[in-house]
């Protein structure tokens, strides 16, 4: 069954928001230290990849209200395909500074469907 596009923006915003939690007041070290905390990231931005593919393929003007749809998706991949060349420090750098402007664009996405 195919999910709403609500559905879809709700768990990509909920993704991103548990992203946010995570990393907050931790550092660098500490996230190329931890384990559980690189698979806690690596999961939310597994589900947010999914999620946007998904409403790529639903919405004819998915990339005109998300510009990094495709990076994102992207990303998706590469964690779920080649796990072994990822870059901690650039999925952190991805975590730490681009999860806010990617939560604005869901959330006036979202907004949009009211």
């Amino acid at each position: 069954m195919r999910r709403s596009l609500r559905v879809l923006l709700v768990d990509a915003i909920e993704a991103a928001e548990s992203i946010g939690v995570v990393v907050s007041g931790t550092t660098l070290q500490e996230y190329l230290t931890i384990r559980m905390l690189r698979s806690a990231v690596e999961r939310e931005l597994l589900i947010i990849g999914e999620a946007l593919n998904a409403l790529d393929n639903a919405c004819p003007d998915a990339r005109e209200r998300v510009t990094d749809l495709g990076r994102v998706v992207g990303l998706r991949n590469r964690l779920a395909h080649g796990y072994d060349t990822i870059d901690d420090a650039m999925v952190w750098s991805i975590a730490r500074d681009d999860m806010p402007p990617l939560l604005t664009a869901l959330r006036a996405w979202l907004d949009d469907l009211a």
